[in-house]
């Protein structure tokens, strides 16, 4: 073919196909200017990046620095506020504070004013601190004491400023690059110490986090020429005397409402009684002071220590736990220093809220333990949680029974669990008979396990009766013969232990988790080598779900028309939940109970619960299994019936069973 040929071919075939080229085309040109398009925002996008990692480095470069020569000022006490009562005064140029009673003239300080001439002290700065502070370094996995004196005021990073009835004190600590500030408030009977959690605040590239802060440890501290004692609420309440000669001994350290059982154990810790009312006090000679944790109770622990134990002083103060945290080491490289590992941290287990401590004075004959329990009944009754129940006018004798449990049996040659009835309704008829005819009027009964499937088994979600323990008519019948013989009948029922699935309820799913989303496993424990009896293991509930089946089994009685409520967990045991979908705090957990035992109380005659933390005795009209001793530890000197004094002539009071403690003589007296 030549080309004239060629040429008139093509030319034929593009006029009839000259929209499909026209099309094509268009088509290019639109695919070649989306392309410009998205080149372009590329570009955009990665210049927005680049300029945000340059922002960010100069904000790296943005950290606190130390300050060799710093002026804070005049030195010396200068007076911030003042009521009625009391006047607040600040050394702005070491962050001091002094608390002076006007009616006596009697002057409490932050810092002991003799600490100079202190010849035990065995790290000396550590006296001038109005804080100790643990952070935990990302980085390395550690965690790392300061305390604002050697970590901020001398590093020339602490500023004040004056705020309504008090001042606030902000401490820069460049080791850490982080800002904590501390304001302290007049109140009309004391004063108010606070950590203002929801301004502290890291800058630049930070890698620590702050774990705990120790408010005022050296607060009201008595020295070797001083007479008086530490108070603690461990179990009923506990003393150590000021120089006692025990600096050998470990201080005393425990948190308060007990510990968060979804930060698992391998072996039994040591038996001790539970801190269940967060307050601390000391006398010091004719006078004394008393503190009230009144916000960041559920994260906070008590420590107490005597003198000659690395200073003069003995020291009684609260520590706020803002953030839990686990550890997750790498196999070993053999460089404990730069090994790799794995840090899972909480949250502000405050959740956004100030950490605040309320303190008090008592002077002469009111200044000791019985005094500062006669303060915090009358600080309840005045803040709403305290009221007088009905009960607490009679003398009652109150009665555990178990009704059915699972033991395991072997059923058709397999073993299994076989629900098994130890205490029938008709039975605990019986038992009223009996206690009647020796002479016993007020009766109160708490029926554990009297509900379908038993004790430690599914979670009660309603009224409904064991089969092995009789039928239906036969629970009605008892119901009917205790409210004739005007007993006071309570139903015990757990909504925190999840034993058994059912019910609505599955241990994978409903139970609350520990860091590394590992399930917070339960344990009974070997009495010889304390280590855990895995086949005893079992989960709790998640709070919000424990708190909505409280809600349900309330309902529920309230349609059956019983009167009476018992639960268990939730006046004894604050957890948190460290699940990636489910988190929250022991702060939330509180919230949760507090929702729950006010709704039951609204909808009961009587209310019930166990342990008896200060949170649910707001609602309670009997509380049992309240500690009548105390931890025993060595530091300690004696226990004291404190916790008796506070709630005794408002709240029927019952300790543990007598017939199940080691010595039953001594719990008899």
């Amino acid at each position: 073919m030549n080309i004239k040929d060629f040429w008139w071919k093509w030319k034929r075939k593009f006029h009839r196909n000259k929209d499909t080229i026209a099309k094509v085309i268009n088509t290019i040109l639109v695919v070649g200017f989306v392309a410009i398009l998205i080149i372009s925002a590329s570009n955009i996008i990665e210049s927005d990046k680049r300029r945000e990692e340059i922002a960010n480095q100069e904000k790296d470069k943005t950290t606190i620095k130390a300050v060799k020569k710093y002026d804070y000022g005049e030195a010396g006490f200068q007076q911030v506020a003042e009521n009625t009562n009391m006047i607040l005064s600040a050394d702005y140029t070491t962050g001091e504070i002094r608390i002076t009673e006007k009616a006596t003239g009697k002057e409490w300080f932050s810092n002991p004013q003799d600490r100079e001439q202190d010849e035990l002290a065995t790290v000396k700065n550590k006296l001038h601190a109005q804080f100790f502070m643990k952070c935990l370094n990302l980085d390395k996995g550690v965690a790392v004491e300061f305390d604002n004196y050697s970590g901020s005021i001398t590093k020339g990073n602490m500023k004040h400023e004056k705020v309504e009835n008090g001042v606030k004190f902000i401490f820069g600590f460049p080791t850490a690059n982080i800002y904590v500030p501390v304001q302290y408030t007049l109140t009309e009977d004391g004063f108010q110490a606070e950590i203002v959690t929801s301004e502290i605040k890291g800058v630049g590239a930070n890698p620590f986090l702050v774990e705990t802060v120790s408010l005022l440890p050296f607060f009201g501290a008595g020295g070797l020429e001083d007479e008086g004692y530490l108070f603690m609420p461990d179990g009923s309440g506990a003393l150590i005397d000021f120089n006692n000669g025990k600096q050998n001994m470990q201080s005393y350290l425990a948190p308060v409402y007990g510990r968060n059982k979804t930060m698992p154990l391998d072996k039994a810790e040591t038996v001790r009684e539970d801190i269940h009312l967060p307050v601390f006090g000391a006398k010091v000679n004719d006078n004394a002071f008393f503190a009230v944790i009144t916000a960041g109770e559920s994260c906070s622990n008590i420590s107490a220590t005597t003198s000659r134990k690395g200073n003069s002083y003995n020291q009684i103060y609260a520590t706020a736990v803002l953030r839990e945290y686990s550890l997750k080491k790498s196999a070993s490289t053999g460089d404990a220093l730069n090994s790799s590992h794995t840090v899972e941290y909480s949250e502000d287990l405050m959740d956004g809220a100030n950490y605040c401590v309320r303190y008090f004075f008592l002077n002469g004959e009111d200044a000791n333990y019985t005094g500062m329990a006669n303060l915090y009944r009358e600080y309840l009754k005045d803040n709403g949680k305290l009221s007088e129940s009905p009960l607490a006018d009679k003398k009652y004798m109150v009665v555990d029974l178990v009704g059915a449990v699972s033991i395991k049996k072997y059923v058709m040659g397999i073993m299994r669990p076989v629900v098994t009835p130890l205490t029938t309704y008709n039975e605990v008829c019986d038992i009223v008979k009996t206690l009647k005819a020796e002479g016993v009027e007020n009766i109160v009964i708490n029926y554990v396990g009297a509900l379908n499937s038993g004790l430690n088994n599914k979670l009660y979600t309603s009224v409904k009766n064991e089969s092995v323990l009789g039928s239906k008519k036969e629970f009605n019948n008892m119901v009917n013969y205790l409210q004739e013989q005007g007993v006071l009948l309570f139903l015990e029922s757990d909504p925190v232990n999840l034993y058994e699935n059912g019910n609505g309820y599955k241990e994978n799913q409903d139970s609350v988790k520990a860091f590394f989303n590992k399930y917070a496993f339960q344990y009974q424990y070997k009495l010889d080598l304390g280590t855990v009896e895995s086949a005893t293991r079992w989960h709790l509930l998640r709070p919000a779900l424990a708190s909505e089946l409280a809600g349900k089994y309330t309902e529920s009685i309230q349609a059956s028309g019983l009167k009476n409520i018992s639960f268990a967990g939730l006046g004894n045991t604050v957890y948190s939940d460290y699940s990636e979908d489910n988190y929250i705090s022991r702060t939330g957990t509180l919230k949760l109970w507090n929702d729950a035992l006010k709704t039951a109380k609204e909808a009961s005659e009587y209310l019930m619960v166990h342990g008896g933390h200060a949170y649910a005795n707001a609602y309670a009209d009997v509380v049992t299994d309240i500690s009548d001793v105390y931890s025993n530890f060595d530091m300690q000197d004696r226990s004291v019936p404190f916790y008796q004094i506070v709630f005794q002539g408002d709240i029927l009071l019952t300790a543990n069973g007598i017939n199940t403690t080691v010595d039953y003589e001594q719990a008899f007296l």
